[in-house]
């Protein structure tokens, strides 16, 4: 221990250490500062950005373990923001949750192709918002300790398998009715 530091300083210092870092991006101070204090009272390390912009110069500095994206924002919507990210090597892996006004079912799919893993529409309720970030967070940590070879050759497999699937015509799927059924 350093001079003048206590034991209970060095035991705060590393549990913070080791406490999930989420990164919060939303253009409304109300509900930057709602997600920050649901988050901090269960011991993540919480920074916030109220724009797009700031977000990205905060990931540049800082990497997060995961961030929490609302969409409408004045500067660069949370689409774009997701798009930026996923396409930095330094960020790519980030898990993203896309949290909005927005509910439409289009609005969500568009948000799965930006690169974002989850969406919660708002009104939120902070059961959820807890839950989904525990869940993502655990698959993050599951995904960092498998080997990068062993992603490699599932990532290949998936696509054979994907390859094999298209090409004999099995597992095709057809809409109907707005639902999905096995062809």
């Amino acid at each position: 221990m350093k001079a003048g530091e206590s034991r209970n300083d060095k035991v705060e210092e590393l549990s913070k250490e080791k406490s999930p870092r989420i990164l919060v991006v939303d253009d409304s101070q109300d509900i930057l500062n709602l997600l920050t204090d649901i988050l901090t009272n269960y011991n993540y390390q919480v920074r916030h950005a109220s724009g797009g912009s700031a977000a990205l110069k905060s990931v540049a500095v800082e990497v997060p373990d995961l961030i929490l994206l609302d969409i409408k924002m004045p500067d660069m919507d949370g689409f774009e923001v997701c798009y930026h990210l996923k396409s930095d090597e330094k960020s790519r892996m980030i898990p993203v949750i896309f949290i909005s006004a927005l509910d439409e079912v289009v609005d969500k799919i568009k948000g799965f192709e930006a690169g974002g893993v989850d969406y919660i529409t708002k009104p939120f309720r902070q059961a959820e918002v807890l839950a989904r970030v525990e869940t993502h967070l655990s698959l993050r940590r599951q995904k960092v300790q498998s080997s990068p070879g062993r992603d490699r050759r599932q990532s290949h497999c998936r696509s054979w398998k994907y390859k094999q699937r298209t090409s004999t015509g099995n597992h095709r799927t057809r809409e109907t009715g707005g639902s999905l059924t096995a062809g």
